[in-house]
């Protein structure tokens, strides 16, 4: 009898393994809640045992706490994958910088997700990161925002609040640094993560925005005032309370200050971890006026392989996404983690605004990078920058800047749209060439 009982068990964990769907996912991480992807994915897998899906995931993750790989290397490692069409890993982690490169080999959402869903992260800056060329290839699962970090032991010592607009910035830093001095003391007014990479963007477009001329307003174009105003007060904060060098750090050299009393005021990304242990202030960043701001998003989620093609694979990774992307698990990711969703509406739930400033989450002023909308992205990026950089640290003026930028922003949008508009006709043609075909015979 005892016997029989020890085969029938084993009978029973051959078919339950048997019948359980391993699902694997490559994900890339190194600022914000990176280290919380696994213990989300410990959770997937918590449900998906007491809900009897049969479901296990997997990751694979590079990131700053077990790899020193960088995220080209990631991203040629993915690349590579897909070019040989492997189906190794069935989920790939996307944010708004992958979309471009990985979205032509990801599945179209629309034919195994409901748009009911997708409906609850329409209508924000984030959402266009959620196609590529009209196809439906992810959810957000949480958002990448930057905030002000202000050192609250300065703040109090000579009784100065936090600065809701870049001239308060400037004024409470310029003091607070002469008042140090008296004591020896050297501190930096303002950071700014302006160096050679995608975060040096990502502060630009944030900064920019921010001086719109209403919260309503769209991003400011590169030939008016907004922007070149923008630009003067850029290169103002840096030559009165920093300098080249400090301007240049990444978050890399950065993040290490955030746990000193070495500044007055920091931009860096909205990390719980960060925010929880650092002792300091985070408030939304200034704008030209009190009721301006602007943060850069970024849209972190996931992505079906479309070289997979096992039914019951795809199935799994699509319960997957819907898991992560649910009002019911983000809100408990917002609670749990204090990452910020992209289901704006959990910020006015009683439940989780006693975990969270909602109020200032709600007061995001968000702006995304062109990702989405430029082919080449990787080429504009580099030379926006490169333009902005030489008036920031160099001696090009205000009016040649300009003139460069627009330049270059009309070469690289018009060939988006000039690829968008013959892809149209061709696609017109292919359907007026059917139609004549069908009323012919």
């Amino acid at each position: 009898m005892c016997q029989l009982t020890i085969l029938l068990s084993l009978l029973f964990l051959f078919f339950t393994l048997s019948y359980t769907v391993t699902i694997n996912t490559i994900a890339y991480y190194q600022n914000g809640a990176g280290e919380t992807i696994g213990l989300m994915v410990d959770k997937f897998n918590n449900y998906a045992s007491e809900n009897n899906l049969d479901i296990d995931l997997n990751l694979v993750y590079f990131g700053k706490t077990n790899s020193s790989e960088t995220f080209e290397f990631y991203e040629s490692f993915i690349e590579s994958h897909f070019k040989k069409e492997f189906d190794k890993y069935e989920l790939i982690f996307l944010n708004d910088l992958t979309i471009g490169t990985f979205g032509e080999h990801l599945l179209d959402l629309s034919d195994f997700v409901s748009k009911d869903l997708r409906k609850l992260y329409s209508g924000k800056s984030y959402y266009e990161h959620c196609f590529y060329k009209d196809k439906w290839i992810s959810l957000p699962i949480f958002l990448d925002l930057t905030v002000l970090y202000s050192n609250d032991f300065l703040l109090k010592k000579y009784n100065k609040s936090l600065p809701k607009t870049w001239d308060e910035l400037i004024e409470t830093s310029k003091y607070i640094i002469d008042e140090e001095q008296k004591l020896g003391n050297s501190i930096i007014g303002y950071n700014g993560l302006f160096y050679d990479g995608e975060g040096g963007v990502c502060s630009i477009y944030e900064f920019i925005n921010s001086f719109r001329k209403s919260k309503d307003d769209g991003f400011p174009k590169a030939d008016s005032e907004e922007f070149a105003s923008a630009l003067k007060m850029m290169k103002k904060i840096k030559e009165e309370v920093s300098n080249d060098e400090q301007f240049q750090k990444n978050e890399v050299n950065y993040e290490e200050y955030l746990y000193t009393n070495n500044y007055v005021f920091s931009k860096f990304w909205y990390i719980p971890d960060t925010v929880l242990n650092s002792d300091k202030k985070i408030s939304l960043l200034p704008g030209r006026t009190s009721e301006l701001s602007g943060s850069i998003v970024g849209s972190n989620g996931l992505g079906i392989n479309k070289y997979v093609t096992d039914e019951s694979k795809r199935k799994a990774a699509t319960e997957i996404i819907k898991y992560f992307s649910s009002v019911e698990f983000q809100k408990e990711m917002v609670m749990a983690y204090q990452l910020p969703t992209g289901i704006s509406s959990l910020y006015d739930d009683e439940e989780v605004c006693g975990k969270v400033d909602c109020e200032m989450f709600k007061g995001f002023q968000m702006i995304a990078r062109p990702s989405a909308r430029i082919e080449n992205y990787e080429a504009y990026s580099q030379e926006f920058r490169k333009n902005v950089y030489g008036y920031l640290y160099g001696d090009n003026t205000i009016e040649d800047t300009i003139a460069k930028i627009t330049e270059s922003e009309k070469y690289y949008i018009s060939s988006a749209n000039s690829r968008v508009k013959n892809f149209s006709l061709y696609l017109f043609s292919v359907m007026l060439s059917f139609l004549l075909y069908i009323i012919a015979f």
